[in-house]
C-alpha cells in the first residue's frame, strides 16, 4: 500500500503533520483556550515541541517543533475512534 518507496510515504506524513504542526500553533498563538488548539495539540504533538513552533512563528526561536510520526498517527487514529 505504500508504493515502491516506504520512505517517501514517510516523508509526506511528516511534512503534512509539520504543516498541521504550524497551524495549530499559529491557532494557540492567537486563543491559547481555542477548543480546536486545546483538542488537537496534545493529542497529536507534545506540548513542548508545540511550544517550539509557537516560539519559532514569533521569532524567538531558530528551529521549528518536531514531529513525532508515531505520535501523530496514533492520536489520529485515537481521534477517528471517537467520531
Amino acid at each position: 500500500r505504500m508504493g515502491e518507496n516506504p520512505k517517501s510515504v514517510e516523508q509526506r506524513i511528516r511534512r503534512t503533520a509539520a504543516a498541521g504542526m504550524a497551524n495549530l500553533a499559529v491557532r494557540g498563538l492567537e486563543d491559547y483556550a481555542d477548543p480546536v488548539f486545546n483538542e488537537y495539540a496534545a493529542r497529536l504533538y507534545s506540548s513542548e515541541q508545540i511550544r517550539r513552533e509557537m516560539n519559532y512563528i514569533r521569532g524567538r526561536s531558530e528551529q521549528h517543533g518536531n514531529v513525532r510520526v508515531r505520535r501523530f498517527l496514533g492520536g489520529l487514529l485515537e481521534c477517528c475512534r471517537e467520531a
